[in-house]
């Protein structure tokens, strides 16, 4: 009885040590590692791919036409034409695109249909660059005695004449303002300096006078619609007004603000408008 006891007692010890004992990790499978590891190698491959440049190409040629964010290119090596998107695109060039834009468009290599996606647009010769006044802006650091001084944010300091320009601000050329100039002449130039043929300070740059294109002059010659005017630097501008312009009010000597149309520097000025 004893020894039926002893047994039931090391039984149920037995027993009680295997329920309180840790379970054994449970082993990885095969299949588990396979998948994982393929996972892996999908990982990489997908971070490969993404991290691989796109091969470009490049074609220069003359812009024919614009529609919205599609502009259509004439290429200059075979005179084909393709049309490429670039509202995603980089767009290199101070002035606003037009036909006749000469340019440099990139794209991906292998890029078909009928609009291709461009990555960079870089303009080399613009057409109303060539048909505008140059222009600089920056901070106005002196004007006085028909002369004003300009610093860039380049940190180049310029110096103008202004006996002639046509001023559009609201609180005058002050020292501290910003301002953009359109000239005539060389930067670089100090005898004589650059002729500001156009001054626009900062409190007026989104103003309709500032979308005007004038200078001050004294009519020397007048015949007809044609008249040369002299600037108090001793420039003379050949002119023609324009139809509807009427001259026949204005006599020679008369200082008048001129208003034009394209480049001061043509041979003959296009000439909107004048008024004393």
């Amino acid at each position: 009885m004893k020894k039926q006891m002893l047994a039931t007692s090391l039984l149920i010890m037995a027993l009680g040590l295997s329920a309180c004992s840790p379970k054994a990790p449970a082993e990885t499978t095969p299949a588990e590692t396979t998948t994982s590891a393929a996972a892996e190698t999908t990982t990489a491959a997908e971070t490969e791919t993404s991290e691989e440049e796109v091969e470009e190409v490049s074609v220069d040629g003359v812009i024919t036409k614009i529609e919205a964010d599609v502009v259509t290119i004439k290429n200059s090596e075979d005179d084909t034409e393709a049309s490429y998107d670039i509202s995603k695109a980089e767009v290199i060039g101070d002035y606003e695109l037009s036909v006749g834009d000469e340019v440099e468009v990139t794209f991906a290599e292998g890029s078909a249909g009928d609009v291709i996606s461009a990555i960079s647009l870089e303009v080399y010769t613009s057409v109303i660059e060539e048909n505008s006044d140059p222009k600089v802006s920056g901070s106005i650091e002196k004007s006085e005695n028909d002369t004003l001084s300009l610093k860039t944010e380049d940190g180049e300091t310029y110096t103008f004449s202004t006996a002639n320009s046509y001023v559009v601000s609201k609180d005058g050329m002050k020292a501290g303002v910003n301002a953009e100039i359109t000239y005539l002449g060389d930067l670089e130039d100090t005898d004589p300096i650059p002729m500001a043929i156009k001054v626009v300070t900062e409190d007026s740059f989104d103003s309709e006078d500032a979308k005007i294109n004038a200078f001050k002059g004294t009519i020397d010659q007048l015949t007809g619609n044609d008249f040369t005017a002299e600037t108090a630097d001793g420039n003379y501008f050949s002119c023609t007004a324009e139809e509807g312009v009427d001259l026949s009010s204005f006599n020679k000597g008369d200082t008048v603000l001129i208003t034009y149309a394209g480049p001061l520097t043509a041979k003959v000025i296009a000439v909107t408008n004048v008024e004393k």
